[in-house]
């Protein structure tokens, strides 16, 4: 009977351990791929993966260093709005705005430079948010970095011949090589209600209308970069790292600079009158 019941044991304990591993493999089959330790992996479309093919390598590696220095610039653009005037910050945001509007062909890009859509993204929401972004994107990223390049650089050439007593700065005059602020807002308006008379709504086509929209957004992108950069004289490939290196050593001692003279520490290299 010992012999018998332990045989008999056995085979239940075999049982059981082979329900829970045919159970085991049956859950690990049905599990979306997905799913991995726990955590869902949303999979891009491959809309989505054009989208980001195209405009990932217009910001990339360098957008947030871009921000950075557009921040330094907008402050201290901010600070000079302010000056012996009694306006609001709202009031002097908004002339910061025009007044870089007029230095940067297009206007500067604000930051965050993207925001993609996030989750399950359709083709129509893609189409959507593709819209929205303007189609010389990539030219106005390389001529904010030439921008911050220049303005950086020239502001921290003439704060150190300010401190060490070669004189004040000059005062350099600014034109305007596009439209002003006003007026750029009325033609593009005007442009709006024109496109829109001529257009269908997203839901009476098919996927592979959208598809070829979003297709044509994207070329237009490319090629307006490319036209704009071209008219400025300047490579389509150009690699605004370098550009945003020397912009960023500027940044560092324009930061140092304000940091001293708030602590009272900023030395000032005063001539001799003698």
């Amino acid at each position: 009977m010992d012999g018998l019941s332990l045989l008999l044991a056995t085979i239940s304990v075999l049982f059981v351990v082979c329900v829970i591993g045919a159970n085991f493999v049956n859950t690990m089959q049905s599990t979306p791929s997905n799913v991995k330790e726990g955590f869902v992996v949303q999979e891009i479309s491959t809309v989505g993966k054009r989208v980001h093919a195209v405009l990932d390598p217009m910001i990339e590696p360098h957008g947030d260093t871009l921000c950075s220095l557009f921040d330094t610039i907008r402050k201290n653009m901010m600070k000079n709005e302010k000056a012996g005037q009694n306006i609001s910050d709202g009031e002097a945001r908004v002339r910061v705005e025009k007044s870089l509007a007029l230095k940067i062909p297009g206007g500067p890009l604000p930051c965050p430079l993207l925001r993609y859509p996030q989750g399950v993204v359709s083709d129509v929401e893609w189409l959507n948010w593709l819209q929205r972004i303007p189609p010389d994107f990539g030219a106005r990223i390389v001529f904010m970095a030439a921008y911050a390049k220049e303005t950086l650089g020239s502001t921290a050439s003439n704060m150190k011949d300010a401190l060490s007593g070669k004189g004040t700065p000059p005062i350099q005059e600014e034109f305007a090589p596009i439209c002003p602020p006003d007026v750029a807002t009325t033609r593009r308006a005007e442009r709006a209600r024109k496109s829109e008379q001529a257009c269908d709504l997203p839901e009476d086509v098919g996927p592979e209308r959208i598809q070829e929209q979003i297709e044509q957004l994207l070329e237009t992108i490319v090629a307006t970069k490319n036209k704009a950069l071209k008219a400025k004289g300047i490579d389509s490939g150009i690699n605004i790292g370098p550009l945003l290196q020397e912009a960023k050593i500027a940044q560092v001692y324009l930061d140092k600079q304000a940091k001293d003279a708030e602590s009272g520490n900023l030395q000032v290299n005063i001539p001799s009158m003698d």
